[in-house]
């Protein structure tokens, strides 16, 4: 996630501060420094042993082996104090302290350095207090008190101004940029870096210009302007190789991936990322190794590379651990959540973000904790555990509300709405999603009011309520124009179509389709993301079987066949079955229902049957196998029909698939009506129910199943038997507050009724269906129930309330 890596650059960036280090050639290798240690021990013979030690830690320090320098550096120190040699213990304290500072130690560092500041005041040392000074401001910006920091190096500014030091000057203009960098103040950390890079140029300091040069990519890197910002980081290298600063190499590479990565240049960053590792790796830098790890986990997540995203995350994870830093290590966790959860391995994904909600909680971090509660939330929606997505849900809005986080509000009601339009608990959903969106508004948070609104359409869907459906799709498509976010228009634009199209508004179907043909062609798939591109290919296909369906709405058959052999040819062109068989069903559709050529129909469904055994694909063949038992259905082949769909719970079978299986005994059920067989067709009947009872994720279909058995039990006259399973249906909608199923439940119990000859029951029923309708702006069931109130006063004779009963619509 992109928050995530802005906040590794900031840490990054924040190391990237020692500039006391005079100009030296730093060693690439541990054996070319070690090399250069024997010259310097060789060739000064006049040095006394201390000093030599001293030598061979700053040697080590510039090398980057920073517990092998601290190692040697407590060793001159204690020798030092020994000898009462208070100019060098000065000195190796400064030392001490910038070297703690860039293991991220800022209270050590302050400790040493305040000590050796101290010292060197007594001294009316100025170049050292400038110097020490200097090293005090790096350690403040560590310890986040910026305000310390700013005052801390200004007062280091003065003195090296004073002294005259151009070099020392140009290391705390540039620190000083740094700092105003990290609070926002880019003209000042402009104005800042910018001086002092005229000043290493001026003083040929060629070491602390590649630095200064990676604090100015930096800037532009948080303005967004990419192309400037490598170009800097890019220089930097360059000079970071040529003195061989191999450190600060190794934080451009970071710092140039993470702006390919910013870019979705996804191979780019981890080329990047890759080269600096193994430099922090050796530099003994374990922080950022972690973060550059952690990084890497991250890239492969977000190209689906999950098994290489999880070796890197947990690579990372121990270094965090081992250094304390409790928020990295919640963050790795959560990431490793993430690709369990892309992987729909649901149970390791919740096992690990209940891990990071114990750190959440141990830091109080209440924003990450409503973070991941509605991550929890999620994970048990997408499994239709709605009940525990609502719980958590619950729960992230409470804390949201308490530290006042709209965004953090939003996700969480559309979390809880997305759940209660599962259970078809509509009224609930859509108050929940409208104050969802009224917040999205409010804060501009596109993507949240967004989400809110597909799932208000969902509700919208469910009622029938096409109108506030179209509106909503209408408001999403101008949100996705605003995000210039072709692929989500082309879908929008299709739902809309086909909604066009099912309230025979053709014309407009006609129109829409075509725009989204027009977007399509500007769309450059291969840019996509893999797993949308899966889903790009189809478009084509898919829009002009739209427009196949339409024309032939419309009566214009020539056009529409036309279209639908447009849409074979061009799934064949892909050579994907998949498509080809959808294409081919298509065209089996428009010959079955508008040329009423059911032989022609069957050739095609034959056609596509062919297709999917021989790409061994059970699941599509199934839906093949579904499609030809209904054709051969409707034309009076009960024997096909039967082998057919006897074939699809085969396949439902073997894939251990409820819902197939609940489709195919619910086929049998059909075709053993048709057949007039309707004590058979009620053995079925009690199976499909007894599916739903058995299997969870069958448990929203059992309203439905107990309806459908009502009916069977009507025809195989049963009427008492009838009575009692509507009734039941009627129970469990209550229960389940489920405002939509209790309307269609009322209306089965009518239809007893109506077949008992109880009337005035019927009627009661039959109006407490109308008025559940009127009330959840259920338009097809309003219309249901008018239908079923008229038919009953035309049986009693009671024309004027048949008159009244017509709905304004029909008018």
């Amino acid at each position: 996630m992109n928050y995530r890596f802005k906040y590794l650059v900031l840490i990054a960036s924040s190391l990237l501060l020692s500039t006391a280090i005079p100009y030296f050639v730093w060693g690439r290798q541990s054996s070319h420094c070690s090399q250069a240690v024997a010259q310097t021990s060789t060739t000064d013979k006049q040095k006394t042993q201390t000093d030599k030690l001293f030598q061979k830690g700053v040697q080590q320090f510039r090398c980057g082996e920073y517990p092998q320098a601290l190692q040697t550096y407590q060793q001159v120190l204690e020798v030092r104090r020994q000898q009462k040699d208070k100019a060098g213990i000065a000195q190796t304290l400064n030392n001490m302290g910038e070297l703690y500072y860039w293991m991220r130690k800022g209270d050590k560092a302050l400790e040493a350095l305040e000590e050796a500041l101290a010292i060197r005041r007594e001294l009316q040392d100025k170049t050292g207090e400038g110097e020490t000074l200097n090293n005090i401001g790096l350690a403040y910006f560590d310890l986040n008190q910026n305000d310390k920091a700013l005052q801390t190096l200004q007062q280091a500014l003065a003195i090296r101004k004073q002294i005259k030091d151009k070099a020392g000057e140009g290391k705390t203009l540039s620190n000083l940029g740094l700092v105003y960098s990290a609070l926002q103040k880019y003209p000042q950390a402009l104005e800042n870096l910018q001086q002092a890079l005229a000043i290493h140029e001026e003083v040929a300091d060629k070491f602390n210009k590649g630095i200064t040069l990676q604090r100015l990519g930096s800037i532009y890197m948080h303005k967004q302007d990419y192309p400037r910002a490598l170009d800097l980081y890019k220089k930097a290298v360059n000079f970071n190789r040529e003195v061989s600063n191999t450190v600060s190499e190794g934080y451009s590479l970071y710092s140039i991936g993470f702006i390919y990565n910013e870019q979705k240049k996804y191979d780019d960053a981890l080329k990047f990322y890759q080269q600096a590792l193994p430099i922090f790796k050796r530099s003994g830098i374990s922080v950022m190794q972690g973060n550059t790890l952690f990084l890497i986990g991250d890239t492969y997540k977000i190209q689906g590379k999950y098994q290489q995203a999880i070796t890197h995350l947990q690579k990372a994870l121990p270094i965090f651990k081992l250094n304390g830093i409790s928020e990295m290590e919640g963050d790795i966790l959560s990431t490793i959540g993430d690709v369990y959860n892309s992987q729909g391995k649901y149970q390791q994904a919740i096992n690990f973000y209940q891990q990071v909600l114990a750190i959440t909680q141990h830091l109080n971090n209440k924003q990450k904790q409503a973070n991941i509660i509605i991550q929890i939330a999620w994970i048990y929606n997408i499994q239709e555990k709605y009940e525990q997505g609502i719980k958590y849900s619950k729960q992230a809005l409470l804390i949201a509300q308490k530290i006042k986080q709209p965004a953090l509000e939003v996700r969480s009601l559309n979390a809880l709405g997305y759940a209660y339009v599962s259970l078809n608990n509509y009224q609930k959903a859509e108050a929940l999603l409208l104050k969802a969106m009224s917040i999205a508004k409010k804060i501009q948070d596109l993507d949240a009011e967004s989400s809110a609104l597909s799932y208000l359409s969902g509700i919208y869907t469910g009622r029938g309520d096409n109108k506030k459906f179209i509106e909503s799709n209408l408001r999403s498509l101008e949100i996705i124009r605003q995000r210039e976010d072709k692929f989500s228009e082309i879908t929008t634009l299709n739902s809309l179509a086909s909604t066009y199209n099912s309230v025979g508004q053709h014309q407009k179907a006609l129109e829409t389709y075509q725009q989204s043909l027009a977007v399509l062609r500007k769309l450059d798939i291969n840019k996509l993301p893999p797993n949308k591109q899966k889903i790009a290919v189809s478009f084509e296909p898919s829009i002009l079987d739209g427009l196949s369906l339409t024309y032939a709405a419309l009566g214009e058959y020539k056009k529409a066949l036309d279209f639908a052999q447009q849409g074979l040819k061009k799934a064949q062109s892909l050579n994907q079955a998949q498509l080809e068989v959808r294409s081919l069903l298509r065209l089996a559709f428009l010959y079955d229902n508008s040329f009423k050529n059911s032989s022609k129909a069957i050739e095609l469904s034959q056609q596509a049957l062919s297709i999917v055994r021989k790409a061994q694909q059970p699941k599509q063949e199934a839906e093949v196998l579904i499609k030809l038992s209904q054709l051969y259905n409707k034309q009076g082949n009960y024997t096909l029909a039967l082998e057919y769909i006897q074939n699809v719970l085969r396949i439902a079978k073997k894939l251990n698939d409820s819902q197939l299986e609940y489709i195919a005994l619910g086929s049998f059920r059909d075709i053993y009506e048709k057949q007039g067989k309707y004590q058979k067709a009620l053995e079925f009947s009690q199976q499909v129910y007894a599916l739903t009872q058995k299997e969870e994720n069958l448990g929203i279909f059992q309203t439905l199943a107990l309806g459908v058995l009502s009916k069977s039990y009507m025809l195989a006259g049963d009427t008492a038997k009838a009575e009692e399973a509507a009734k039941q249906a009627l129970t469990l909608a209550r229960e389940n507050q489920n405002s939509n199923r209790e309307g269609l439940a009322l209306g089965w119990l009518t239809i007893v009724y109506i077949f008992q000859g109880k009337y005035e029951q019927g009627i009661e029923t039959a109006q407490k269906y109308l008025e559940i309708s009127k009330q959840s702006k259920y338009f097809q069931g309003e219309l249901t129930a008018s239908t079923i109130l008229i038919n009953i006063y035309g049986r009693l004779g009671n024309y004027q309330k048949v008159i009244a009963t017509v709905p304004p619509i029909w008018n």
